[in-house]
């Protein structure tokens, strides 16, 4: 099944619209993001990029006024590195990127990975689905 959240020509057009500083930096963004975490997939949800797993946004990439946020959707247990780097983050769910930020990826690898341990635990408490019966 097709969603209109999910076309990549959607996600193409919602980097097109973001003013040139942030255009760049969230084509890197991107990028590394499904370098770190190649299971997620993109789809546009509450006017942001959105990165998900099995169905269960896990970060997403929001455009601000002169900068972009990164957030975690599922939790907001920074890696201590992280945290260490940015002390602003500290006990915030999104992270600070402006244009000339130049955004260690190891950085954001760590952020990656805990952005989907964090998923996984989440999807692990979900109680499991149990399909409709369809009326007869």
């Amino acid at each position: 099944m097709r969603h209109a959240g999910r076309s990549k020509a959607l996600v193409a057009s919602w980097v097109d619209f973001l003013p040139p500083p942030l255009r760049a930096q969230a084509e890197s963004l991107r990028r590394q993001v499904q370098q770190a975490g190649p299971e997620l997939t993109e789809s546009i949800q509450w006017g942001k990029l959105v990165f998900s797993m099995d169905g269960l946004a896990v970060l997403a990439l929001m455009p601000a006024r002169g900068h972009l946020n990164l957030q975690m959707l599922q939790g907001g247990a920074w890696p201590e590195a992280v945290l260490a780097e940015r002390p602003a983050l500290r006990g915030a769910r999104q992270w600070r990127l402006d244009p000339s930020d130049v955004v260690d990826p190891v950085l954001l690898e760590m952020v990656v990975s805990a952005a989907l341990v964090q998923a996984r635990d989440r999807a692990a408490e979900r109680p499991p689905r149990v399909p409709r019966e369809d009326p007869v």
